[in-house]
């Protein structure tokens, strides 16, 4: 980890948009491995992207959170998922919209499930 995020960073702050997709969608993935560092590191670098230039890097943005959504903590979804989600939901963007949409949808169909389970 201590050679991955600072790659990432790189990454992610790239002036070529591919290396920030790229980037992104290695954030994604990872956060499967560490929770606590999913939300120090990789959370605030996907979130970072969501005022991106491109289109393609905004709805990525929402792909990769759905992605991440289940290795984050209730508070992080609240306080910085969904606010920044709500943001992308009124972009000018249609593809950004749709995508933003999809994923407050499937996040908070996971949020009921776990909900579910854990009342049961």
């Amino acid at each position: 980890m201590e050679n991955l995020v600072p790659e990432l960073h790189t990454l992610l702050t790239h002036p070529s948009y591919l290396r920030r997709l790229t980037g992104m969608q290695a954030a994604s993935i990872m956060s499967e491995l560490d929770e606590e560092l999913t939300l120090s590191d990789l959370l605030p670098l996907v979130l970072s992207l969501a005022t991106d230039a491109v289109p393609n890097i905004r709805f990525n943005v929402a792909k990769a959170l759905v992605t991440m959504a289940p290795w984050l903590t209730a508070a992080s979804i609240t306080t910085s998922v969904m606010p920044c989600l709500e943001t992308l939901r009124e972009d000018k963007d249609r593809d950004v919209v749709y995508f933003s949409k999809e994923a407050i949808r499937k996040i908070k169909e996971e949020q009921k499930s776990k909900l579910a389970a854990a009342n049961q």
